[in-house]
């Protein structure tokens, strides 16, 4: 919730774009590289150090950048910088009518495969869509999943058995 809060206030400054990509390139360190992780979820070491770790990352700090640290240090929520940044990615997506969705398939998919779904999923739901091929070794069929508009769209070879069973007992 908190994370939610700082992502839509930032958005909705006016240099919006200089925290975003500060909060991606924190997020991407946060996630990558453990020992930064470590550093900064840490109790025992004091929220000033962690600030000047932070800060020591980039070149350019504006003021408003180096309070926004400060203040997530002070709330205790340095460790939510991941969070903000989905939180900020989901809104700008939303702000330029962009949805990211994701097919689950057992191969991989070649891209202009990918690019036909893109194509057809625009049409149907009026928005830019962004594919994405996660494969799972375990994944029976298609499932594509688009979070942000809450749909799912699953087939399983069981459904398509079914339903041509189904039209072969109708044609008779």
């Amino acid at each position: 919730m908190k994370a939610r809060k700082y992502a839509y206030v930032l958005m909705g400054r006016d240099d919006c774009e200089y925290f975003y990509e500060r909060v991606e390139q924190l997020s991407t360190i946060y996630q990558k590289n453990q020992e930064f992780k470590s550093f900064i979820d840490a109790t025992i070491i004091k929220s000033s150090y962690k600030v000047d770790l932070i800060l020591s990352l980039f070149d350019d700090n504006k003021q408003e950048f180096i309070n926004f640290i400060k203040l997530l240090s002070l709330n205790d929520s340095l460790r939510d910088i991941v969070l903000i940044f989905d939180e900020m990615k989901q809104y700008k997506m939303q702000k330029e009518n962009f949805s990211l969705a994701t097919i689950y398939t057992k191969d991989v998919l070649d891209k202009d495969t990918l690019l036909s779904l893109e194509k057809k999923l625009v049409l149907k739901f009026d928005t830019n869509i962004k594919l994405q091929n996660i494969t799972k070794e375990n994944q029976n069929g298609i499932r594509i999943v688009l979070e942000q508009l809450g749909y799912e769209l699953s087939i399983s070879p069981a459904y398509l058995k079914q339903k041509i069973k189904e039209f072969i007992l109708k044609a008779i």
